[in-house]
């Protein structure tokens, strides 16, 4: 489904969004590799695609896992979040590589 504003309010709220921003070059980095990584297998690749495997990987990411665990996000919801938040974010750079 992708990003709204209501799920970037609660990311902002619980400081998602200043996490993305101070690690920004490494999930765009991640994002970058599934995007590549799937625009090689398929004709098409979506946001949505790369966001939902990158949020499996965030799933063993020590420092959205510490973050999360700090403001007490628990739920899968959180990692699907923050996923599109990364993927919506550096769309552009992602896209160039």
């Amino acid at each position: 489904m992708g990003l709204n504003v209501g799920v970037y309010t609660r990311l902002e709220n619980s400081e998602f969004v200043q996490l993305f921003r101070s690690h920004r070059d490494l999930w765009v980095g991640q994002a970058t590799d599934w995007y590549q990584f799937l625009a090689s297998r398929s004709e098409r690749t979506y946001r949505d695609d790369v966001a939902q495997h990158l949020a499996l990987a965030l799933e063993a990411d020590n420092v959205f896992l510490d973050h999360a665990t700090r403001v007490k996000a628990r739920g899968k919801y959180w990692l699907k979040d923050f996923a599109d938040l990364i993927v919506e974010e550096g769309w552009r750079t992602i896209t160039k590589a």
